[in-house]
């Protein structure tokens, strides 16, 4: 009986960006590895526009990812790690909640305040003996995507109505 030869197993966690109208990956990236998407054929319906490089990153260009007592900040546009954090205590998955100046990170009874923009900590809460588990993270600066609509919704009904 022939043997196959054994593939090495390839990153666990990859993330893919599409350009929604034409259905195109933008990009790819799997931990520290981004893999750019070749321009499509020839035959493809639209002409394709590559990236361009951009001299400095806001944190409205980041999107946060944690796994593994890690978080990750990648660029928005091409999937690039900008920078990466690691928990200094416990491991598991790192619970986030963006909030403007400040990303705040817990695993297990633990959190930090970190600076979106390079991940350096800013403060550390170990809540010494009160337990450990998922946590909750919440604030009253924060507001969810169908909190914006329904405001939205209802400053237009008023603006309908008031004119």
């Amino acid at each position: 009986m022939k043997q196959r030869a054994r593939r090495k197993p390839g990153p666990r966690s990859f993330w893919v960006s599409v350009e929604v109208p034409l259905g195109w990956p933008m990009w790819a990236a799997a931990l520290d590895r981004v893999c750019r998407q070749q321009a499509p054929p020839a035959s493809a319906a639209a002409p394709y526009v590559g990236v361009m490089p951009r001299t400095s990153l806001t944190t409205d260009d980041l999107l946060f990812v944690s796994f593994n007592s890690r978080v990750f900040a990648l660029d928005r546009e091409d999937g690039g790690v900008v920078w990466k954090w690691k928990a200094s205590k416990s491991t598991g998955l790192p619970t986030l909640l963006p909030d403007g100046d400040r990303l705040f990170v817990s695993l297990n009874g633990y959190t930090w305040a970190l600076d979106p923009t390079n991940g350096a900590e800013l403060w550390f809460q170990p809540f010494d003996g009160e337990g450990i588990g998922l946590a909750m993270l919440a604030n009253m600066r924060s507001t969810s995507s169908v909190q914006q609509l329904a405001a939205a919704a209802a400053a237009a009904a008023a603006a309908a109505n008031a004119s």
